[in-house]
């Protein structure tokens, strides 16, 4: 067996007994890497970011791929050629055509400096979703660049209402949902972030009882920075309580968090935010694991909201992946004297 040939049958793998649900996209393109591993992947949530492999494929000798996958929503995915990776939006039983020119390599940087891989899109019959997000973050960029110091320092909030047209003008109709609330959410979490709007507010308009957008990395990104630190905020609760509460299991924890006034009417949101504090808390060590995943196994096993139930899985898998003390995963690769090393060498 050919190396080309092992690598598409040890990524191929995890495919085969997940299969995705939902309409067949198709990526085709040119690139600057002859006969090299193409990898899609995808976060499960945007909670846990745990990521998987959702379709694989080659380079030929020329360059060219062409890999397929089917997604039920709209995604931000990343396409990996080899080692290097970059990012892009698309929308599901569309085709996309695009093209990879070969990065610049620098020695002053490390791997982990590296620029993102630049993927063009050629062409695609997605309505324009990709190039309106793509537009949305060109126009977004080139403002905080140009009035960063008037925004966060004279607080000129009328730039906002500038940059609000400008936005508008350009993106006249949003091609799906996707990209409305892509637009609305990074105009909210700017008005945050300038002190143009209170947090209230923006809780009020944005997030109390209006519906979670699992998928969407704006809105997503604007609850992380508003709820990050919701039970270490409470300033009525010690670190030494909220270690006995989660320990006590996760009734406990949500009758904690139902304290917050921002939480206590919304139970799907505050049962978001719990989630993501525990996710928080296994990261940083600062509440026994063991008492964080059978909190979340219970999230897991007794759950009403599916993507909850989901979410809280996929922050004990995360967790355990690679963890001092589990198995380690299978593998076979090849050494620099051509010798076949496996888990078991």
């Amino acid at each position: 067996m050919t190396i080309k040939h092992l690598l598409l049958a040890l990524f191929a793998l995890p495919l085969l007994l997940n299969p995705l649900r939902g309409d067949s996209l198709t990526l085709s393109g040119t690139t600057a890497y002859p006969n090299t591993l193409v990898r899609l992947l995808m976060v499960e949530d945007l909670i846990s970011w745990q990521e998987k492999t959702i379709a694989i494929s080659m380079t030929d000798n020329d360059g060219r791929f062409s890999i397929s996958t089917e997604l039920e929503t709209e995604k931000n995915i990343t396409l990996a050629l080899g080692l290097e990776r970059g990012d892009l939006y698309i929308s599901p039983g569309k085709h996309y055509m695009v093209n990879i020119p070969e990065q610049e390599v620098s020695l002053d940087r490390s791997y982990f400096e590296k620029e993102p891989l630049h993927i063009e899109i050629i062409s695609s019959d997605d309505n324009g979703f990709a190039r309106q997000i793509s537009e949305i973050n060109l126009v977004y960029n080139t403002f905080l660049l140009q009035h960063f110091n008037a925004l966060y320092r004279r607080s000129r909030h009328d730039l906002i209402d500038s940059l609000n047209v400008e936005l508008t003008s350009r993106i006249q109709k949003p091609a799906t949902s996707f990209v409305d609330d892509y637009f609305i959410y990074k105009m909210a979490a700017l008005s945050l972030a300038s002190r143009n709007r209170s947090e209230r507010a923006i809780l009020e308009d944005y997030f109390i009882y209006k519906p979670i957008l699992y998928d969407n990395i704006e809105y997503m990104a604007l609850f992380r920075e508003i709820f990050t630190n919701s039970l270490q905020a409470m300033q009525s609760v010690s670190q030494t309580q909220i270690m006995s509460v989660v320990e006590s299991g996760y009734e406990a924890t949500d009758s904690l968090l139902a304290m917050d006034s921002r939480l206590s009417a919304d139970v799907q949101l505050r049962e978001l935010v719990l989630l993501l504090n525990m996710k928080n808390m296994l990261d940083s060590k600062q509440i026994r694991p063991e008492a964080i995943t059978s909190l979340l196994k219970q999230v897991q096993e007794n759950g009403k909201n599916i993507q909850h139930k989901a979410i809280a899985a996929n922050i004990i898998k995360k967790h355990r992946h690679l963890a001092f003390g589990t198995e380690a995963p299978l593998f076979r690769l090849y050494s620099n004297q051509n010798k076949l090393l496996t888990c078991a060498t």
